[in-house]
């Protein structure tokens, strides 16, 4: 039963990949205003900004590998609804990641000795 779920489940997942997804950013924006009065967080603010990341990521959501905006999505509705700053912040770490040299004898690095 568990596995008939989740193959019916992996083709949504895909989908849900294949776009760019709508967040719904007014609750974090809020949030964020009422956490920091001194500040002067505006809503209006965050909403711009939120609204600037979506279309960012519009124009770039084709150039992420699906297994990264799948996972991406998934990390940023963790615990709340997420924001599109979160989702494009974490496609980019995932991205410049890729293109770090790769050193042999850095911790982390696999089949290499240490120094």
């Amino acid at each position: 039963m568990i596995l008939r779920a989740l193959i019916l489940a992996t083709p949504l997942s895909l989908t849900v990949a294949d776009q760019v997804p709508t967040i719904d950013v007014a609750p974090g924006c809020r949030a964020a205003a009422a956490a920091s009065p001194g500040l002067n967080q505006d809503v209006g603010a965050c909403l711009k900004s939120e609204n600037n990341a979506r279309e960012q990521l519009v124009q770039q959501w084709s150039k992420f590998p699906a297994a990264d905006r799948t996972n991406c999505l998934m990390l940023t509705k963790i615990g709340s609804n997420g924001t599109y700053t979160d989702l494009l912040t974490c496609l980019q770490i995932q991205r410049d990641a890729r293109s770090l040299p790769k050193e042999p004898g850095l911790p982390g690095t696999v089949g290499q000795g240490s120094r």
